[in-house]
């Protein structure tokens, strides 16, 4: 997607070349579906996360209608993402030295296990916390083993296809659960029903890679055991973290990966409380899909968009007005829900609801919330997406993935502290001032950064590093 940043003009043959290339990749896909194990494992993945959003969005819903409190929803959400920080590279290191296979089986039989282990979290708020970190764990394993099975499936020439339909199948999956499975069915029976319709979804994925053939195993190098892998795992990460430091650039993207995936998080822990509290919208803790669904979708369609607007805009220059969008949007937000009561009590929701009868009531009063959430995810987008583009593109190639992998620490630590104080300070001081309190963060990151961000701009114009290239 970022290939073609800092050319202005593509000749016509390009083009068509282009066009040829995407009928290749549709037709790569179709190839490497064809061959059954892939295939199975493809499924396995779809329905694997499919049931992980599900039971993400059922356990925000669960611990809101339990505490009514936006303090234990933040544990929800932090319970969640530890794993990731803590397991995400070592399950990485001890996968490489297991059977991929019987890591795939083993890691869904437990999944079951821990998505019925939900179904008590009547008897305390706490089970999902600990359901939450416990299924993370887990996954840190799943989808390592996953990714390297299928070079062992596919032949060469399908690989990047293949790569390509499961980051897409990530999206779909989101779609999945947390809009059309998860909602509908807390609505009609409650979380306890999503849990369960989870564990049967682990269970069909289970079967599935059961008949993914075993995959030849590479022998461990001699001498070479866990505890003398961590330790070269820390001098990696010493080496990529001095990388990061060193670069300016690289340094301000991983700033701003660390600071908008900190508020994703952040809309995400107050979304159950902002749909159903006094201060929000009024509505129900399980409508936060209303709010979640457009801002992924505006997510999404920036990262579509993102090429073309860069090559109009600039890339770092584009970053700097979406930092400043981002808080305005953020700003905005805080004010939905006092605007939408001052209509509520002058029963222009209700004169509304009776002109357009076709149009249900949760959308007047969540309709505006929508469009300003879709906006946020935009500007969250761009600025992720971007930020992502510099880290790949500045990494040398063989510092590649120990820098991607200090992201995916550094952007969740980052986060933990941020996100108990939301959930803690949105109890006391309200949610609408939380949310404005997060728009001036961002906009003093802005400030902050803005001296980085214009010689960023200014050796962008000057060909001092070059992007796409």
């Amino acid at each position: 997607m970022l290939a073609n940043e800092g050319t202005d003009t593509t000749a016509a043959g390009d083009r068509q070349d282009d066009r040829w290339d995407d009928r290749d990749s549709e037709q790569s896909i179709f190839a490497a579906l064809g061959a059954a194990a892939f295939r199975n494992l493809w499924l396995a993945e779809l329905l694997s996360q499919t049931a992980l959003n599900a039971i993400w969005f059922a356990a925000l819903v669960a611990t809101e209608k339990e505490t009514h409190a936006a303090a234990y929803v933040s544990y929800a959400v932090v319970s969640a993402t530890l794993p990731v920080a803590l397991f995400g590279v070592l399950a990485g290191i001890l996968v490489d030295r297991w059977d991929k296979k019987r890591v795939l089986v083993i890691s869904n039989l437990l999944r079951i296990a821990l998505s019925l282990g939900y179904l008590w979290y009547g008897w305390s708020v706490g089970v999902i916390f600990l359901m939450n970190f416990l299924i993370n764990a887990v996954a840190q394993f799943f989808s390592p083993a996953m990714l390297a099975t299928i070079p062992q499936l596919l032949p060469k020439r399908l690989l990047t296809a293949a790569t390509g339909l499961f980051n897409i199948t990530l999206n779909i999956s989101q779609v999945l659960g947390m809009v059309l499975l998860g909602p509908p069915l807390i609505k009609l029976v409650g979380p306890g029903v999503v849990f369960a319709v989870a564990a049967g979804l682990y269970t069909v994925a289970t079967v599935l890679v059961a008949t993914v053939p075993h995959t030849h195993e590479p022998p461990c190098r001699e001498g070479r055991n866990a505890a003398g892998a961590l330790d070269e795992l820390r001098h990696e990460l010493r080496e990529g973290w001095t990388f990061v430091r060193g670069d300016r650039e690289s340094w301000l993207a991983m700033v701003y990966l660390a600071l908008t995936w900190t508020i994703l998080f952040a809309l995400v822990t107050l979304a159950p409380r902002y749909a159903a509290s006094a201060q929000g919208l009024r509505i129900e803790a399980d409508d936060a899909v209303f709010i979640l669904a457009p801002a992924g979708l505006g997510m999404a369609l920036a990262a579509a968009f993102l090429d073309r607007l860069t090559r109009w805009v600039g890339r770092w220059r584009l970053v700097g007005r979406s930092l400043l969008g981002l808080a305005g949007s953020l700003a905005v937000l805080a004010l939905v829900a006092p605007f939408v009561h001052y209509l509520v009590r002058h029963g222009l929701d209700t004169m509304a609801a009776r002109r357009a009868a076709h149009l249900p009531i949760l959308l007047v009063r969540a309709g505006l919330a929508m469009v300003v959430a879709f906006v946020t995810g935009w500007w969250v987008g761009i600025i992720t997406v971007s930020s992502e583009g510099v880290i790949l593109e500045r990494a040398p190639q063989d510092l590649r993935g120990r820098i991607f992998a200090l992201q995916l620490t550094f952007t969740n630590l980052a986060s933990i502290v941020p996100l108990l104080a939301v959930g803690h300070l949105a109890d006391i001081i309200g949610l609408n001032a939380v949310i404005a309190l997060t728009a001036l963060v961002v906009l003093v990151a802005w400030l902050v950064t803005a001296a980085s961000l214009a010689a960023s701009r200014s050796a962008e114009r000057g060909g001092t590093w070059s992007m796409g290239t």
